[in-house]
């Protein structure tokens, strides 16, 4: 992890932390900029840089009130407790397989249920001010909270 100190950006810090994106990710006049973060208060994200203030819904009302369920919630569910930071594949497929004693099906299988999965999280997020992103070829998924 790296270190904290005076030179360090409010954006910087709460990246090195681990926080969930804000909205304008480290870029007050809102422009996005991946790899940046806010801090969680309850139900409202605080931008370290601006101090904007967006509402966030909590994970169990979003799952409920949008009707997500099976390997689009463990999807979600993987992804939120990233805050924001990339959440690698292995990790999502240990998510989606947890019930099963054989760790799941083959990778192919497995990736094919990762694309079905995330295909129907961003059409039942759609309009909801969250958004699951893949971040790049191979570098995982990550939570995007926008205002």
């Amino acid at each position: 992890m790296a270190a904290l100190d005076a030179t360090t950006t409010a954006a910087e810090a709460s990246t090195i932390r681990g926080r969930v994106a804000c909205p304008c990710a480290g870029n007050p006049r809102g422009r996005s900029t991946p790899g940046k973060g806010s801090e969680v208060e309850g139900d409202t994200v605080t931008c370290p840089c601006c101090n904007q203030s967006v509402s966030a819904p909590a994970l169990g009302d979003l799952i409920a009130e949008r009707r997500i369920s099976g390997h689009a919630a463990a999807l979600l569910e993987a992804v939120w407790r990233g805050k924001g930071m990339p959440v690698m594949s292995h990790v999502v497929f240990d998510a989606l397989y947890a019930d099963d004693p054989d760790g799941g099906p083959s990778p192919t299988v497995m990736y094919r249920a990762l694309r079905k999965a995330f295909d129907g999280l961003s059409a039942r997020l759609k309009d909801t001010g969250v958004s699951v992103v893949e971040v790049g070829y191979r570098q995982g998924f990550r939570l995007v909270l926008h205002p």
